[in-house]
């Protein structure tokens, strides 16, 4: 079981707002495999415990600051942080005003809003591995309003019938992925998901107290399970490569190949021959060992997907990059995510539910055509992000013929290693992927754009100067830097060394 797992959730699924959440990191020298342990001794003192995370040796809770010292001092804990919440943007519909949360507006998803799509009729289903309290939760009431969840069923237990109680420690997981394909808080006017009118089929197939590769059949039962049932868009917030229980489970790097592991033949067969559209997330493995995208996202046909920062678009650390020993690009699209790919990979289902309203015939590879022309990126894809940022409105553009605007240009050094590169005058941030080929990022540079002020001749180099009046950047080549793709704004430049 591998679940592309994060601990932190908006704290407006919490009623109390004299509440917070917080990390608690624990010393795992002093305690072992203490998790479970220190969860229980929360739950005996009142807190309530949010989500475990064995990865980090941390747990999340919520609770009232002034409670918050005793937990601070109990032997086992390291730190505690607070956890940061989702900036909200509002959006004027002809009802009033609706509140979007800060990734549906990186993605400009007002486009569909303001054209009245929402995944109406749709049929998407989730395979993950829990759904804890779904059928009460606010941000699905919804759904329930209209029978929109047709079907649920558990591949762990078979005649299971409390299908929305707590099983294991990441029976949230399917919560929290599914908020973000439709979640509303009508209360608030408060939208997470783009596809608010789709229909829903869910499954389990996760146990979050174990990591076997039984779980992978259990996601190709799901999966063929989906397709009788007529489902066509899947997200799976899932991935398998090296932490399972059994280290002779464990796969290789090189096994990421797309035809490697039994999940990924599936997820093969269920695009290229049932004519189904896989959403999954990348992973977040970026900044360990690991590194590159696990399966099934390494499967070609399937959309992978990648998380950036807010507000920079650049790769955000723990996302997990493509491999470099295959001849197609893994992410293929990315969006912003404060905590794990797992929450990227759903906005975009969201996206994908909206564009298949528009048009049922859509192909898997028309889907992801149209997402990768109306990115941020495009066309210079990288084993980073993929196409990058998709942008809604461009996104319908395309399926409905129109040309869109692409505001790029490729400029040859012709072997120098110093290059000045005139930017937009209102540039506040510059994104360089600096790649040994036309995909593969070697380093990615994320620079403030700051111009001196002084007079004098500054000892040290400046990257960035202003000549009549115009703006400019220095770009250096180093050694193995082939192409660098400068990101300022709107604007793309490919540089060819």
């Amino acid at each position: 079981m591998r679940i592309i797992f994060s601990i932190i959730v908006s704290f407006f699924f919490f009623a109390s707002f004299s509440q917070s959440k917080y990390w608690v990191v624990l010393d795992e020298e002093k305690c072992g495999k203490c998790v479970d342990q220190f969860s229980i001794w929360l739950n005996n003192e009142g807190v309530e415990v949010a989500n475990q995370s064995k990865w980090l040796h941390a747990v999340s809770v919520v609770v009232e600051e002034q409670y918050l010292s005793k937990i601070k001092n109990h032997e086992w804990v390291v730190t505690t942080t607070l956890v940061p919440s989702y900036e909200i943007n509002t959006y004027e519909s002809g009802d009033g005003k609706v509140e979007f949360v800060d990734v549906l507006e990186q993605v400009n998803a007002f486009a569909f809003a303001n054209a009245g799509i929402d995944g109406t009729g749709v049929k998407v289903g989730v395979i993950d591995a829990g759904f804890v309290d779904v059928d009460s939760n606010e941000f699905f009431k919804h759904l329930h309003e209209r029978g929109g969840i047709v079907a649920v069923r558990d591949f762990i237990e078979l005649e299971r019938t409390d299908f929305y109680t707590k099983k294991t420690a990441g029976c949230t997981h399917g919560r929290e992925v599914l908020k973000r394909i439709t979640g509303i808080d009508q209360s608030k006017n408060l939208v997470y998901g783009m596809a608010n009118g789709a229909n829903f089929y869910l499954a389990r197939t996760e146990n979050g107290d174990k990591e076997e590769r039984v779980e992978e059949d259990n996601w190709v039962a799901a999966i063929e399970w989906m397709y009788e049932n007529g489902v066509r868009l899947v997200n799976t917030s899932l991935g398998y490569g090296n932490d399972f229980d059994d280290p002779n489970e464990n796969y290789i790097t090189r096994q990421m190949d797309g035809n490697t592991a039994m999940i990924t033949k599936a997820a093969q067969i269920a695009v290229r021959d049932k004519g189904m559209i896989i959403v999954v997330s990348a992973g977040n493995n970026g900044r360990k060992e690991w590194q590159i995208v696990t399966a099934p996202g390494d499967c070609k046909e399937v959309i992978t997907i990648g998380a950036t920062s807010k507000t920079s678009f650049s790769k955000i650390g723990y996302s997990s990059i493509g491999a470099d020993f295959v001849n197609y690009i893994k992410p293929d699209v990315s969006c912003y995510s404060p905590s794990g790919t797992s929450y990227s990979a759903p906005i975009i289902t969201g996206m994908v539910a909206c564009m298949l309203q528009i048009d049922s015939t859509l192909t898997s590879e028309q889907v992801k055509s149209y997402l990768s022309q109306a990115s941020h990126l495009y066309p210079f894809a990288n084993n980073y992000l993929g196409y990058g940022v998709p942008n809604s409105q461009k996104v319908m553009d395309l399926i409905k013929g129109e040309k869109i605007k692409s505001s790029y240009k490729v400029e040859n050094a012709n072997g120098e290693v110093e290059l000045s590169v005139e930017l937009p005058k209102e540039t506040e941030t510059v994104v360089l992927f600096h790649k040994s080929d036309q995909w593969k990022v070697l380093r990615q540079e994320v620079e403030k754009v700051t111009v001196s002020k002084s007079s004098k001749r500054s000892s040290e180099p400046q990257l960035f100067y202003k000549e009549d009046g115009k703006l400019y950047m220095k770009i250096y080549r180093l050694p193995d830097y082939n192409y660098t793709t400068l990101q300022a704004g709107e604007e793309l430049i490919e540089i060819k060394w």
